[in-house]
């Protein structure tokens, strides 16, 4: 149950104020017809009242009112799009309907402006697992469990134990597969690896193990596949999209065998002869299909089309594919690939969001302001890119803030 936003608590009379507080408490004792009652007649006086459509939908929502509490709620996001609970809230509805992909959908929005909600990461893994997602399922679930959020300590031993028990069962067979792998048992190794995966997706090293394996039985489209997975798993490890430019190469799937050697010469920093014959490679891909628009126009297609179905991880690769064989055409999809990767990463956005207030409120000298900025962004994105930045600016903040308070001691002693 909402009470009014800060910058709202000026907008209405004291009367109206105190009657939408009526509204809240007979919600909160239960008391859902007056409730219902207080808000209709609230929205009779200020038809565009936010608050109170917000209100009136949690009241339909417990009267099992479903349809009347998502009509509500989105009114209410119609007049105030930044109403993150309405989001939170549709989620819930959508959920309770079985439709877990529209719940998704509004959950996903409700992280990205509140990265922090730890119930709805937990509700994101579930909707996910209903899905049969299960290696997006586990990835929020153990978002959930980094938080621990104290008011959530029941569904957080729930959610502990379930994932502490698949692991256990996952990392035995995974163990069990790299044995078999160097005893070169490698039907047994294929088997261990199998339930590994089964059990719990997350582990990339099974999926790299797989892939390599797939490759030396000269299965590369399979080996592309299981690389692909523990690229999504863990996209630090270069040495992968070297594997899976390399499967490609021999495939002569030559487009996408040159985007993942860009991938890998792009994080492998280091400068090394294999280095330099990866990029005489690429020069000469890049001239077997520069030609061909065909070649780079399915990249393009291919992320619409992923983009549209609401595959947005897909999407994004293929985005940023198309950005990497059509240079003329890398402006055009530069907002797009932006869009997905906040979408996929909502602490991303926050992070950034953090880092541009510091810098507006170190600009500003309000430095108190700018540490606390600096901070969050640190929080959300310990390893970015701007870390090593927001950690000397806040040493710079924390000494500008000694020079002024001393100064200020000396003037008036």
């Amino acid at each position: 149950m909402n009470e009014l936003s800060p910058q709202n608590e000026d907008i209405y009379p004291r009367e109206i104020r105190e009657e939408h507080r009526q509204g809240v408490i007979c919600f909160n004792v239960g008391d859902y017809k007056e409730a219902e009652n207080v808000f209709n007649q609230l929205l009779q006086k200020y038809p565009n009242m936010s608050e109170a459509h917000l209100n009136l939908g949690n009241v339909y929502f417990k009267q099992k009112r479903t349809e009347d509490a998502i009509k509500a709620w989105r009114k209410a996001l119609s007049i105030d799009s930044a109403q993150v609970n309405c989001y939170i809230n549709l989620g819930k509805a959508y959920y309770s309907m079985e439709q877990y992909d529209e719940a998704i959908n509004h959950w996903i929005i409700a992280i990205t402006m509140a990265p922090n909600h730890s119930s709805t990461i937990m509700n994101l893994g579930a909707a996910y697992e209903k899905l049969g997602d299960l290696s997006t399922a586990y990835k929020y679930y153990e978002d959930f469990l980094e938080m621990q959020d104290s008011s959530l300590i029941n569904e957080y031993r729930t959610v502990y134990v379930k994932i502490a028990n698949i692991k256990k069962i996952a990392l035995h067979n995974l163990k069990m597969g790299i044995k078999y792998q160097k005893q070169e048992n490698l039907r047994n190794a294929i088997l261990a690896y199998k339930e590994s995966i089964k059990s719990y997706p997350n582990f990339p090293k099974a999926h790299l193990n797989m892939g390599s394996i797939c490759y030396m039985a000269e299965k590369y489209e399979h080996a592309i596949k299981y690389w692909l997975n523990s690229i999504n798993l863990d996209p630090a490890y270069a040495k992968t999209y070297c594997n899976v430019a390399v499967a490609y190469d021999k495939i002569h799937n030559y487009s996408y065998a040159y985007c993942y050697y860009k991938r890998y010469v792009e994080i492998e920093k280091t400068q090394s002869q294999e280095i330099e014959n990866i990029k005489k490679r690429m020069d000469a891909l890049f001239n077997h299909f520069s030609k061909k628009t065909e070649q780079k126009q399915q990249h393009l297609d291919k992320a619409k089309d992923f983009y549209r179905k609401k595959f947005f991880k897909e999407a994004l690769i293929e985005y940023e594919n198309y950005s990497f064989v059509n240079l003329d055409g890398k402006a055009e999809v530069e907002s797009r690939i932006q869009e997905l990767r906040y979408n996929l990463n909502p602490k991303l956005k926050a992070a950034t969001t953090a880092y541009e207030i510091a810098n507006t409120c170190y600009a500003q000298q309000k430095f108190d302001k700018a540490i606390e900025a600096y901070k969050r962004y640190l929080q959300f994105d310990p390893c970015g890119k701007y870390a090593d930045d927001a950690k000397l600016k806040m040493l710079e903040c924390g000494k500008l803030m000694s020079r002024a308070l001393k100064a200020f001691m000396a003037v008036n002693s």
